[in-house]
């Protein structure tokens, strides 16, 4: 007799739609209704809140609805995973998976809000207490975590994140816009503090004014973050440089890649940094700042460069646009993307979710 399903609950928190973990959430529902339905029922959380309301208002909301989910026992749930951190009290017969994507509030305290970073101490106390396993997406993170709470070692697992298949489709159709013309370096995600994007702009607009590196634009896909008042007049002012194309459709959004002459990740800290893999995947060069997440997924794809050293940023530059490791670039990204789609993440997933039921 096979043994019966396991009911599992994706909660994604109240991110909103099309960011991180909302689509690092709908990566896992896409996987194990794809690849695990014989093993894996996929409830996904019917109190996600999608508005795209101001973060302390959608989280409050959120907390309340959750409240009312969990009195109901989570509907039957054999587990819940908790994909945006927060998890709330233990409840009898139904175990907890959470994922702690980051720890870049409590790392770099200045790349956030006062009120989000004590938020985020609280949450990261309540997940490591409550979970029965902890999801990293690096190891990166998982070391970060096992240093600050030793006392969680033997329920952090990594299972990295994953390459979104709608994502690949568009990229794999030859279709482009050309909306540029002049040859342009890409970055995609938040202009914010986290993100390093003032100093990006700084550095490219000194380096292009002083003849230091080739006459490129710098295109910026995002919306605005923390630290956003820092780079708006920069914006304003050199446009003949700088473009900024806010919150881009995914359509438009690969084109972008698909368009650029390199992409390029000047993060002070990432948790894993998605934009390194929808690089790899248009096989694009990379420019990256070397921190440990960064070198852990990109390896051979990027060419590195010092946080805070202005030279170094201009020699990775250099050393992509002329990209000669091409062949060395190629060979690493067969060989390495493939851990990152989600048909192959999914068994991972499948074997976490027996695990965390037995610990419980």
């Amino acid at each position: 007799m096979s043994n019966p399903k396991l009911k599992v609950m994706i909660d994604k928190g109240n991110a909103p739609p099309h960011t991180g973990i909302g689509n690092y959430s709908d990566g896992i529902i896409h996987a194990l209704q794809s690849y695990c339905s014989e093993q894996i029922d996929v409830i996904p959380s019917p109190i996600h809140d999608g508005a795209h309301s101001i973060r302390p208002i959608r989280r409050l909301r959120y907390l309340f609805r959750l409240r009312k989910l969990s009195v109901e026992m989570f509907r039957g749930a054999d587990i819940v995973h908790f994909t945006n951190v927060f998890v709330p009290p233990r409840i009898l017969n139904t175990a907890y998976v959470v994922t702690i994507h980051d720890l870049d509030a409590i790392q770099f305290p200045r790349t956030y809000s006062w009120s989000y970073r004590m938020y985020y101490e609280k949450i990261i106390e309540y997940a490591v207490s409550r979970a029965d396993i902890i999801l990293t997406v690096s190891q990166a993170v998982k070391i970060l975590l096992e240093n600050r709470f030793p006392c969680a070692v033997d329920k952090i697992r990594v299972i990295a994140n994953g390459l979104s298949p709608t994502f690949m489709s568009l990229a794999n159709d030859n279709t482009s816009r050309h909306e540029f013309n002049a040859p342009y370096m890409l970055f995609v995600g938040s202009l914010s503090k986290k993100k390093n994007t003032s100093w990006l702009i700084r550095t490219t607009i000194n380096g292009i004014r002083n003849g230091i590196i080739p006459k490129l634009k710098l295109v910026l896909a995002g919306t605005a973050g923390y630290g956003f008042q820092e780079i708006a007049p920069l914006l304003k002012y050199e446009n003949d440089i700088v473009c900024w194309v806010q919150n881009p459709d995914l359509p438009h959004l690969v084109s972008l890649y698909r368009e650029s002459n390199l992409v390029i990740l000047p993060s002070q800290t990432e948790g894993f940094g998605i934009p390194l893999l929808e690089a790899m995947y248009c096989k694009k060069p990379i420019v990256a700042s070397d921190i440990p997440s960064s070198r852990e997924v990109a390896g051979d794809a990027a060419s590195f460069f010092e946080l805070g050293n202005v030279q170094s940023f201009y020699d990775a530059i250099i050393d992509a646009l002329n990209d000669r490791n091409r062949i060395k670039r190629n060979l690493f990204i067969d060989r390495e993307l493939p851990r990152y789609f989600w048909q192959n993440l999914a068994r991972e997933y499948c074997l976490i979710y027996n695990e965390a039921k037995c610990r419980h």
